[in-house]
């Protein structure tokens, strides 16, 4: 899965570095939430998307997980998981 994510990482990398600055700023792009974004700002948003989950991420890879097949706690990299405990945080 790591290797088919870096390729599609690559490929969009290698058609983003011929997109000239105008044409960064010239085409819009649809955001569910934020509406219109040009091209360079859905750039910037979505590095900074990826940057806040894998943030997240790290941070609770670190914290102890309720692990249900066992009933103990355990921490998340020995579990493998990752929970969702419904007030809107993963532990």
């Amino acid at each position: 899965m790591k290797n088919k994510l870096l390729k599609i990482v690559e490929g969009l990398t290698g058609k983003i570095v011929r997109c000239s600055e105008n044409d960064l700023d010239k085409y819009l792009l649809p955001h569910p939430i934020l509406g219109k974004l040009t091209f360079r700002e859905m750039l910037y948003f979505t590095i900074y998307h990826v940057e806040h989950h894998e943030k997240h991420i790290l941070q609770n890879l670190e914290k102890p997980s309720w692990n249900l097949r066992t009933r103990s706690l355990l921490p998340v990299r020995l579990t493998g998981r990752i929970h969702w405990n419904g007030s809107g945080h993963y532990s």
